[in-house]
């Protein structure tokens, strides 16, 4: 799949907080959990993408919310209720060596996420 309409040419390189979604999400499912995520978490400016093994790049609250907020199809009329996403939920993990920031939507006991760093284990945060 090709999930470069997700990832900002202009995003700041640098350390960011990782997020990790299955390999083969829907293109359209991966915008709506970054979308989630920039509603569920204001100060997060900017995250790596990653899907599957593979890291993308990097997206930016901006590239993803361009007016700030998330607007659906129905948000003009009120069809749509303001407020956290009732479809995704991004779990949050820390490496407690370096702090590195990894979100996940979902987490196999089979694939407990890692540091990127080799620092092993990420620990759940809240």
């Amino acid at each position: 799949m090709d999930y470069s309409i997700l990832l900002d040419p202009a995003a700041r390189p640098g350390p960011l907080p990782r997020v990790e979604l299955p390999a083969g999400m829907p293109v359209l499912a991966a915008a709506e959990a970054l979308e989630a995520l920039f509603e569920a978490a204001p100060g997060i400016q900017g995250v790596s993408v990653v899907v599957g093994a593979e890291e993308l790049g990097a997206t930016s609250r901006q590239h993803i919310m361009p007016d700030g907020h998330v607007r659906g199809l129905g948000d003009g009329d009120g069809a749509s209720l303001p407020g956290f996403s009732g479809r995704y939920e991004l779990l949050r993990y820390v490496c407690g060596v370096c702090d590195e920031v990894t979100y996940r939507l979902h987490v196999d006991p089979r694939d407990p996420p890692v540091c990127p760093r080799g620092h092993g284990p990420l620990e759940p945060a809240s």
